[in-house]
């Protein structure tokens, strides 16, 4: 018997159609649904943004607070 059910989600469409396929399943076997919400990483800086932090730390004028 299924209690349990994990579906991961990230936005996209073919996760859209696993949600509601495993929301189906937790209906139809009284399970709990338990779902974990995934992000996609930050995109790297680019290499003018790094040379300007690089900069700015070298000359002293990069505050952190």
């Amino acid at each position: 018997m299924i209690t349990k059910i994990l579906a991961a989600y990230d936005g996209s469409e073919p996760a859209g159609h696993a949600y509601r396929f495993a929301l189906d399943l937790a209906k139809h076997y009284g399970a709990d649904l338990l779902v974990l919400a995934v992000a996609s990483p930050p995109e790297p800086p680019e290499d003018i943004e790094t040379e300007a932090v690089l900069e700015n730390a070298e000359t002293g004028s990069i505050s952190l607070w």
